[in-house]
């Protein structure tokens, strides 16, 4: 079998890990660099299993107004995927549709087809079991990883071959600022009159 590796992204879950890792206030002025995240996503997964990433495929709903700005980021970024459901709204609520199931029936063709001897999965999705099982039924190794164990389905995590716990504060932490808009002067900073010189 062909050794290659490709990484399978549920792109809501990653995103909702990252932005929960922040207290609720800050949240609203969290802003991700997506590319620094494929690229130490690729970086983590290769010295992990020991071989090159071959492709990064992402998941996601786009509305019917378009891609999102974080979503047009990501389809031009080399090795990447973005593969595309629907996202439905409804005023302040959102629903995906086919974003799952898209994700599942690749990870089972890429298996069947002998595509790939390794997949590295980011979710905690307990709907990904049947790709993960298809999978590793045809000989691929499946690793799993996630934000908390709290986020991880216990059944999905038995039927993966490696799980790896993430921080995103810790293990992504070049990947997030925050963005500070206006606000008061940080302590003992005087402003500087009109006019004056600095020292």
């Amino acid at each position: 079998m062909l050794e290659r590796t490709q990484v399978y992204v549920d792109t809501s879950y990653l995103l909702a890990s990252f932005y929960n890792s922040w207290e609720t206030g800050a949240r609203a002025q969290l802003e991700i660099d997506l590319p620094e995240v494929v690229a130490v996503l690729d970086r983590m997964v290769t010295s992990q299993l020991h071989q090159p990433v071959h492709r990064q495929l992402w998941y996601d709903g786009i509305p019917d107004s378009g891609p999102h700005r974080y979503q047009r980021s990501l389809r031009a970024e080399p090795g990447v995927q973005l593969r595309a459901g629907h996202l439905i709204e409804w005023g302040d609520r959102r629903t995906q549709k086919a974003v799952d199931t898209r994700l599942v029936a690749d990870m089972v063709t890429a298996a069947l087809r002998g595509h790939v001897s390794d997949i590295a999965l980011v979710s905690g999705d307990a709907d990904m079991l049947p790709g993960v099982e298809e999978a590793v039924s045809a000989g691929v190794r499946v690793h799993l990883y996630g934000f908390g164990w709290d986020s991880v389905s216990a059944n999905l995590r038995f039927a993966c071959d490696t799980t790896t716990i993430l921080d995103p504060r810790e293990d992504f932490r070049d990947c997030m600022r925050l963005q500070i808009l206006e606000g008061p002067l940080p302590p003992n900073v005087e402003p500087t009159p009109p006019g004056a010189r600095h020292k």
